[in-house]
């Protein structure tokens, strides 16, 4: 790794833990500043449900009535 990488790596990982202290693995999902714990898991789920409005075709995949303008 160059050095411009390590210390690009450097800044992200000093930014990341301003955010997300005691963050110990990823994905480690936040979404409006908030850890979501149930998006690591199932995010687009997560997006489906609770923030993409309308809701897009592609989420009808995951059982949801898409809402969008076609």
């Amino acid at each position: 790794m160059s050095d411009k990488g390590r210390t690009l790596l450097a800044q992200h990982g000093h930014a990341q833990n301003r955010k997300a202290p005691g963050m110990s693995w990823v994905p480690w999902i936040m979404i409006n500043g908030v850890r979501d714990q149930e998006a690591e898991r199932h995010l687009v789920r997560v997006l489906c449900s609770r923030y993409l409005k309308p809701v897009p075709s592609q989420c009808a995949m995951y059982g949801f009535e898409p809402t969008e303008e076609i």
